[in-house]
């Protein structure tokens, strides 16, 4: 059964028997080869894997910041609107201040 299992554990898939030869194999009805891939083999393709995951999950963490870089953006520009909105305010509030200080004094 191990050598079944080291089989189906090959790096390239055109190497690996299909469901029904591993069936048969379990069963009896056909030879196990004694040919297993080697461990060295499995252990580039275990680290090639590797690799892999830890490239998306730069990608995934480069994409995050991407996203974060433009959402600070935005909250930059409405900052920036939501302050010439307050001065514009207070501005016409100085000038209703001013207007009304006019008319008490007369």
């Amino acid at each position: 059964m191990i050598k079944v299992a080291l089989l189906c554990t090959n790096a390239s898939p055109s190497l690996r028997p299909t469901m029904s030869e591993v069936v048969s194999m379990l069963e009896g009805s056909s030879n196990i080869p004694d040919v297993i891939p080697e461990a060295e083999t499995y252990l580039k393709f275990k680290a090639m894997r590797g690799s892999h995951i830890h490239m998306e999950r730069q990608s995934s963490v480069a994409q995050q910041v991407r996203t974060i870089e433009v959402m600070f953006v935005c909250l930059e520009e409405r900052v920036t609107i939501f302050l010439e909105l307050l001065k514009l305010w207070s501005l016409k509030v100085d000038a209703k201040t001013h207007c009304l200080g006019e008319k008490k004094e007369r």
